[in-house]
């Protein structure tokens, strides 16, 4: 794990906020000569990271990269015929305006960045930089998304009213995906019933090919959007409530529900579980180490 000081945190927030807002690198550290001697070696000033990332204590931290999905139009959930349904797959179809999402699961590394500690070690899995974070509850996933966005500079999405968490839909800071954005990332236009296409072992990190373990983010296929790990490695926390019948559920009544949705399957789950059409879900505070999430904002405008 990594420790810095609150002023650390505060010093490479604007590093943070500048490669978001304009898209550009960093500088890179200038190394410093003796005016004296101009024979004398450069001095080190640690090491050079690459653009999107940001150096903590000696450590290179890649920042979240979006891709943009565009607006469609989908069938959400799974056809009768659809191997390995489940009853609570309604298939309804609807329209999602276009947005952009984080191509990778959050990582440990940028969870702790934001947020200043990882839960990952608190359930006995490894510390690694490039995995997934998990342990993670559907409120520590809130937690981030406003922490991000404060120092993106951008309004925070979420507040808490009478005990509730409440979405702003105003505001243009990082949220948690909806369960039908999330589809269409996943399915990104294809008939595939996995994300990114239909061989499991070249697009998912599932049971039968994980060996019992998360892996590093982004190491298979991609989906056409260029989004990694929708299906397996971690199951991921979506905005929505829980209701076994969605197409009749009140939207209203689901956005107060203590029951998420989980969509995506982990590496500890079956091909079944792994489909896009999948629902899984759990109370907003339980933690689970095959659990993490990744994050959407605004299409086209902030960071």
């Amino acid at each position: 794990m990594w420790r810095w000081l609150p002023l650390a945190i505060g010093l490479i927030t604007s590093v943070v906020a500048f490669q978001f807002a304009v898209g550009q690198d960093a500088p890179a550290p200038v190394a410093e000569t003796d005016a004296s001697d101009t024979d004398a070696e450069p001095v080190a000033v640690g090491p050079l990271c690459e653009a999107g990332t940001v150096e903590v204590e000696g450590r290179c931290i890649r920042l979240p990269v979006f891709a943009e999905i565009p607006a469609s139009k989908l069938m959400m959930g799974s056809p009768k015929e659809e191997q390995g349904r489940d009853k609570d797959e309604v298939q309804r179809e609807v329209e999602v305006a276009a947005f952009s999402m984080s191509v990778h699961e959050i990582t440990q590394a940028q969870f702790e960045l934001i947020v200043g500690d990882n839960p990952a070690a608190g359930c006995g899995l490894p510390s690694d930089p490039e995995l997934p974070a998990a342990c993670v509850s559907w409120h520590d996933a809130v937690r981030f998304c406003n922490d991000f966005s404060k120092r993106l500079g951008l309004d925070p999405v979420y507040s808490t009213e009478a005990g509730v968490v409440v979405w702003k839909r105003d505001a243009n800071g990082v949220r948690l995906p909806t369960e039908a954005e999330w589809e269409a990332a996943a399915r990104a236009g294809l008939g595939s019933t996995l994300a990114g296409g239909d061989n499991p072992g070249s697009v998912a990190w599932y049971v039968r090919n994980a060996d019992k373990q998360a892996h590093s983010v982004g190491t298979l296929r991609p989906t056409t959007h260029g989004v990694y790990d929708l299906s397996g490695n971690v199951a991921e926390w979506v905005w929505d409530g829980y209701s076994s019948k969605p197409d009749g559920a009140d939207p209203a009544e689901l956005d107060a529900l203590p029951v998420r949705v989980q969509k995506g399957g982990s590496f500890r789950d079956s091909v079944k579980l792994v489909r896009v059409a999948a629902r899984d879900y759990d109370r907003w505070d339980v933690t689970e180490p095959t659990v993490g999430f990744r994050v959407v904002k605004p299409s086209g405008g902030g960071p």
